[in-house]
């Protein structure tokens, strides 16, 4: 595992990018981990080196994407509430989305690369046949 070859390209700075769009369209919503479950999906699927790249690249993703939409979770409340309801959110809500993310974020890490496993078993059966 290359830590190097698994941030290369724009695939991983693209997926946080998109995790946090996706949240910022959604309004700041809890309801962003279908989207960071079918960016990290893409994210397997492109970076399908290894089972564990594609993993540590679905991790790193919903991580960093994860992060960043707390903090702007956080700011947002901190701006509308003030500072104790913000301590709250930061400690306690806001930070079981982030571990569900993660969860999430390496789930459709694996899974994206078993899909781009099965598309390319499929093509080299059909180009046998």
């Amino acid at each position: 595992m290359d830590f190097n070859e698994i941030v290369s390209g724009k695939c991983v700075p693209l997926g946080i990018l998109s995790i946090v769009i996706f949240y910022l369209i959604g309004g700041a919503s809890s309801s962003v981990l279908p989207f960071i479950f079918l960016t990290c999906i893409a994210v397997g699927y492109i970076k399908s080196i290894s089972l564990t790249d594609t993993i540590v690249a679905g991790l790193l993703v919903s991580f960093i994407g994860g992060i960043i939409n707390l903090l702007i979770s956080v700011g947002l409340v901190y701006v509308s509430y003030g500072a104790t309801y913000a301590m709250y959110m930061f400690t306690s809500v806001s930070s079981i989305n982030l571990i569900l993310s993660i969860i999430v974020g390496i789930i459709g890490g694996a899974i994206g690369y078993f899909i781009k496993d099965e598309v390319i078993k499929n093509n080299n059966n059909q180009i046998r046949e």
